[in-house]
């Protein structure tokens, strides 16, 4: 698994700062798929899944999750 933060996203009220989220790609690589770790990671709060590709035969799931 390979994580990179990215970018924070501010909510304002009022003209000031309410709620901050950081947005965060999850990439799980492996040369078999495993649904059970890919169910795992989706049952994260705020998790979607973004895309799915094979490089170097491993297989890559991409995943945006928000804290």
């Amino acid at each position: 698994i390979r994580y990179t933060g990215g970018k924070i996203d501010t909510q304002f009220a009022n003209n000031k700062p309410y709620l901050s989220k950081t947005e965060y790609e999850i990439i799980y690589i492996s040369q078999t798929i495993d649904y059970a770790v890919i169910n795992k990671i989706m049952s994260l709060p705020f998790c979607s899944h973004t895309r799915r590709y094979d490089a170097n035969n491993l297989h890559h799931e991409v995943f945006r999750i928000y804290y």
